[in-house]
């Protein structure tokens, strides 16, 4: 009997260890300087809310997936009371709403002018989902192109009509007019830079009123004028999802920031970058990356020699875009000043 109730003890004394060593394991590290709850206000992201509560923020999935009450962590709305709390030696996350804890997903709400709030500021990359475009320099060399304008205008804007060549005999209607931009090239230590693919500045839109060589297109929109020699591309049919999931990749990643859209040279929260790996270095839309400074080289006091300080952690992005060979991202934190070709990769557990 003795045997039976010590071999039990050993046996219950180990499932309890290996359980905490799991709990451990699994369970997102809090940020210090945590709330029990926070009430939702408008302007709030997902982002920010899960800063809150955790160190790192693209945890936050792992955190809210032990409520099963919830299974949309999209679906937060201005008013909703978030609260943590440990079950079982186990975090998890409560919602209430309207003075109740949610039972169910909160996938209906009464008033359709309330609208969840985003994972990340939408606002910041909007005009970067569905006109910019990257394209490789086959694509726009091949691209069809305008070669003169209505009326022998100069240049096209909204409501004129424009000829172009290149037109596919069995074309599409609508399409997308860019102007081949800054090309992207990929460092390659020693050897020559490796050219990605060029920046498709977006002119506007244009749909095919008349086909054949040259083709009669009229311009449904533009943003500036459209001259002899812009490209036209195909509109894209793909539709963006807006409900963002960060995470981290679970292989390494090393890359360099290439390009700060709108021309400038150095990187600040909120702007969007472009790197210089994508879809096939393995990146998706969600992936959250560190951004690391370049150390200084400074002189040593003593012995006079040149000395590259170490990187530094600089900041966090997280691709919202991804092509062939480059991707666009959004710099959701930014610790210190960064500037062009600073190193991004996979965050530390």
């Amino acid at each position: 009997m003795f045997i039976k109730k010590l071999l039990g003890i050993i046996l219950f004394s180990t499932l309890l260890a290996s359980t905490g060593a799991e709990t451990a394991e699994n369970t997102p590290e809090l940020n210090p300087q945590h709330p029990d709850r926070y009430v939702v206000v408008p302007g709030d992201t997902l982002w920010d809310i899960a800063g809150r509560f955790l160190t790192h923020p693209w945890h936050w999935k792992d955190l809210w997936s032990r409520n099963p009450q919830i299974e949309n962590p999209h679906l937060i709305y201005p008013g909703d009371v978030i609260s943590i709390y440990l079950v079982n030696g186990r975090l998890v996350t409560g919602l209430t709403r309207g003075g109740a804890t949610l039972k169910l997903s909160p996938t209906i709400r009464e008033s359709s002018l309330v609208q969840s709030i985003p994972t990340i500021p939408l606002d910041a990359i909007q005009p970067f989902l569905n006109r910019a475009r990257v394209t490789s320099v086959s694509e726009m060399k091949s691209a069809a192109y305008v070669i003169g304008q209505a009326e022998r205008r100069l240049a096209s804007v909204t409501g004129d009509h424009l000829y172009a060549r290149g037109i596919a005999s069995d074309p599409p209607t609508r399409y997308g007019i860019y102007r081949a931009g800054r090309p992207y090239y990929r460092k390659m230590g020693t050897d020559d830079p490796l050219l990605l693919g060029f920046e498709a500045i977006s002119l506007g839109e244009a749909e095919l009123t008349r086909p054949g060589d040259p083709a009669t297109l009229l311009v449904t929109q533009s943003s500036s004028e459209i001259l002899s020699g812009d490209r036209l591309l195909p509109e894209e049919s793909q539709v963006f999802n807006r409900n963002f999931m960060p995470h981290a990749p679970d292989f390494p990643v090393e890359a360099r920031i290439i390009d700060v859209m709108g021309g400038l040279s150095r990187v600040a929260r909120l702007q969007t970058v472009v790197i210089d790996r994508g879809l096939e270095d393995g990146l998706e839309v969600g992936h959250v990356l560190v951004i690391n400074q370049s150390g200084a080289m400074i002189q040593d006091p003593v012995t006079k020699e040149s000395i590259m300080l170490p990187e530094e952690r600089a900041g966090l992005l997280m691709v919202f875009r991804v092509f062939d060979r480059v991707s666009y991202a959004l710099v959701l934190e930014a610790q210190q000043e960064m500037q062009l070709f600073a190193v991004v990769r996979t965050p530390q557990p």
